[in-house]
């Protein structure tokens, strides 16, 4: 885990919602700014995009700062400390102030970054760090944090071995909890801010790209890689997305849904294609991106193809093709598919319609199914249709199989079910 935020302000004498007047007193020349959370809540999200590149999980941490869990990536930027320190020299040649810590908590990371700790606490090293840390270092409430300084309680380490019974009835669980969520007998879990891709693969360049062509080219060669890990799930990709990281920490998302199941590099890279030149003057490369990623945001099982005896696919594959290229135009929440459905109305048959990016058209089915609603929210509606033209049907009626002959009647009103075995016949009305 490890956090990144401002410079610890408690060093110079400040605290949070100090008044300007106190805090002027402290520092005469102290510069006044008028805040502008609206901004600052989007520069912070801005930076979380940003950071992106080092985890896909990645939590924004109050107002000021992010928590990544970075389990498993360290060793991909020379390990922990040229990883914290990777992120503050680029953050700093983008005209921002930070600090980072790596710890095994997020508590610990919290404390260490915010309070002055070490940029990297050892495996197992939170104890000793978090002793001679301020209680506001264990993520408590300013009520609380007055209530244990009016008793002398200054420093963690006042507390971190006293009897925990006394400690919980005169201050209540969540101290308890937030000591031993920082010392990690207590787990503690991130939420990331964006959900974690089934898939990723990623590639860095040693010189920025520019050219839609170089885009196109890494998208192929990442799809290709991508192919193989979901071949050998037996899967396919519903939905991808592209990530394109630019020197000047600005990334750019472009996102594809698929009809069906798909993991062909060819077609991804087509999609994809398609999707950035439809976007126009949108697409700003800026001084070019320094990492392309590509992520499997969904997937689903997807079998080999059928192919006839000429070597060539069904129609169901092409027909999957175009739905996909004119889902990247319109989006497929917007193209709609007619499935069958079981209907005991004889030779009405019943119709729903189905998103296209749903599972469900590619299976058939309506199971646990509700109907399904368009981009603006109506529903819509069953569709019946009738057929004029006499059909054949197999009905078993007990241990024996019979045949049965369903004829229309010239009347929309009335339908006429006669059934034949070998010793009896009868003909029964029916109302629509």
């Amino acid at each position: 885990m490890w956090e990144i935020a401002r410079r610890p302000a408690f060093q110079l004498g400040f605290v949070r919602d100090q008044a300007l007047a106190e805090a002027r007193a402290i520092h005469p020349s102290l510069e006044a700014i008028q805040a502008d959370p609206v901004a600052d809540a989007r520069l912070l999200s801005e930076i979380a995009d940003w950071a992106d590149r080092y985890t896909p999980l990645v939590a924004e941490d109050g107002s000021d700062g992010l928590m990544l869990d970075i389990t498993g990536c360290a060793h991909l930027f020379g390990g922990e400390a040229a990883l914290a320190a990777d992120i503050v020299a680029r953050l700093r040649r983008q005209g921002l102030a930070a600090r980072a810590a790596i710890a095994d908590t997020p508590g610990a990371a919290f404390a260490a970054a915010r309070y002055g700790g070490p940029a990297v606490v050892g495996g197992g090293g939170q104890a000793a760090m978090l002793k001679s840390m301020p209680m506001l270092a264990l993520r408590i409430g300013p009520d609380m944090v007055s209530m244990l300084e009016r008793l002398g309680l200054k420093r963690i380490g006042q507390i971190m071995s006293a009897p925990r019974a006394p400690l919980a009835a005169r201050f209540g669980a969540e101290l308890i909890r937030r000591i031993d969520q920082a010392l990690g007998t207590d787990e503690e879990a991130i939420s990331p801010r964006r959900p974690m891709p089934a898939l990723i693969a990623e590639r860095r360049f040693a010189e920025p790209i520019s050219l839609v062509s170089d885009i196109a080219a890494s998208v192929f060669s990442l799809a290709a890689g991508l192919a193989t890990r979901l071949e050998e799930r037996d899967a396919g990709g519903r939905r991808f997305e592209l990530s394109l990281y630019r020197v000047d920490g600005i990334v750019s998302r472009a996102e594809i849904g698929t009809g069906r199941p798909l993991r062909s590099p060819k077609t991804i890279g087509e999609l994809f294609a398609e999707k950035l030149d439809s976007l126009g003057a949108d697409f700003d490369a800026g001084y070019g991106f320094e990492m392309v990623r590509l992520a499997v945001l969904a997937t689903d099982s997807a079998m080999p193809a059928q192919i006839d005896l000429a070597g060539e696919s069904d129609g169901e594959v092409d027909l999957a093709r175009l739905i996909d290229r004119i889902g990247i135009r319109l989006g497929l929440d917007r193209i709609v598919r007619l499935l069958p459905q079981e209907s005991g109305g004889g030779e009405d048959q019943a119709l729903y319609s189905v998103n296209s990016g749903d599972e469900r058209a590619d299976r058939g089915d309506r199971a646990g199914a509700g109907r399904p609603t368009c981009k603006s929210g109506k529903t819509r509606d069953m569709v019946m249709e009738r057929r004029r033209t006499p059909q054949i049907a197999l009905l078993t009626l007990q241990p024996t199989l019979q045949f049965f002959e369903l004829e229309t009647l010239k009347s929309w009103t009335q339908k006429s079910l006669r059934v034949r075995n070998d010793s009896e016949q009868f003909t029964e009305e029916l109302k629509s």
